[in-house]
């Protein structure tokens, strides 16, 4: 199997992969609530990253794909694992449990800005005067939304605030790696041994945690619930095994910021699915922080002028 890096890419579908990443995950917000209140965060996880790999496993299977997953690679793909699905969620789930969803939403928007620099530090990406502009300019549209919501970050929740924080690293450190590593494996193996990873680890929390409450006969209850299956199933298709191909396959041609600048548009679909399904009013401050959003977004992946390659 070679790299997908080997084979031509075309610019124009790598951002049409990104609108559609962003899309998937800014649904997504709904779906989680939904899993969440039924089963609870950790067998959410558990769940979805389970019937993702499933997925991967009969996919594999059907085309006949051997991934290399021999000890070298694995060790290889071990810290993009780390930094997702593990760190990105468990640092997200334990800080919203110390901050609120409003400073969890100021402070994940910070993650372009980590990820420009942790690709310039460690893998030479190089932004001009105008992209760094693009970017801050993007990020503040999303934290101007939130803060005019009445968001604010509380210096009593330092420790959530630490944590979602860490979350937003680790986001920032899986699209670095995966842009690096997606020369040397395929888009499927990137994703499989993703999925591998949280199958395991949100299965294995998921089972110390009913071993400690005693709790085994109500593993699959939530299933008997329709919303719960629907959400799972998007959560799983969709917002896990969807995203990462995607993002694999968008990082062929896009920078590590450029792709992650693209999350920020979730908070446009977020006002638009309340505005069409919830009929929540839209503000002056909505479409400010969008435009906001949209130019920087433009303006970090139009002027690109040249830049290296890992």
């Amino acid at each position: 199997m070679k790299p997908d890096s080997d084979h031509p890419f075309p610019l124009a579908a790598a951002y049409g992969l990104a609108v559609v990443n962003a899309l998937i995950i800014g649904l997504s917000f709904s779906f989680v609530k939904v899993a969440v209140t039924l089963a609870g965060p950790v067998d959410t996880l558990a769940f979805r990253f389970l019937i993702a790999l499933a997925v991967c496993i009969v996919y594999a299977r059907i085309k006949g794909i051997r991934p290399r997953f021999d000890l070298k690679n694995s060790l290889r793909l071990l810290p993009m694992g780390a930094c997702y699905p593990l760190g990105f969620f468990l640092f997200q789930g334990f800080g919203l449990l110390y901050a609120s969803s409003g400073e969890a939403g100021i402070l994940n928007a910070t993650g372009p800005i980590f990820t420009a620099i942790i690709a310039a530090t460690f893998i030479r990406e190089r932004y001009n005067p105008v992209q760094c502009f693009s970017i801050l300019l993007s990020v503040v549209g999303v934290i101007y939304i939130a803060y005019q919501k009445g968001a604010s970050l509380n210096p009593d929740h330092i420790a959530g605030i630490a944590l979602i924080l860490l979350s937003a690293l680790s986001g920032a450190g899986y699209a670095v790696l995966n842009r690096t590593l997606v020369r040397h494996f395929t888009t499927f193996e990137i994703t499989y041994y993703l999925m591998i990873v949280g199958a395991v680890a949100f299965t294995l929390a998921s089972l110390v945690q009913r071993a400690v409450h005693g709790t085994w006969a109500t593993v699959f209850t939530p299933f008997s619930d329709t919303s719960f299956t629907t959400a799972i199933l998007y959560l799983a298709l969709f917002s896990s095994l969807l995203t990462t191909v995607f993002a694999s396959l968008a990082l062929n041609r896009l920078t590590s910021a450029g792709l992650t600048l693209f999350l920020n548009l979730s908070t446009i679909v977020s006002i638009l699915v309340g505005y069409f399904r919830l009929g929540e009013a839209v503000h002056a401050y909505h479409l400010i922080g969008a435009a906001m959003i949209l130019a920087g977004l433009v303006g970090t992946n139009w002027f690109t002028g040249s830049r290296s390659r890992p």
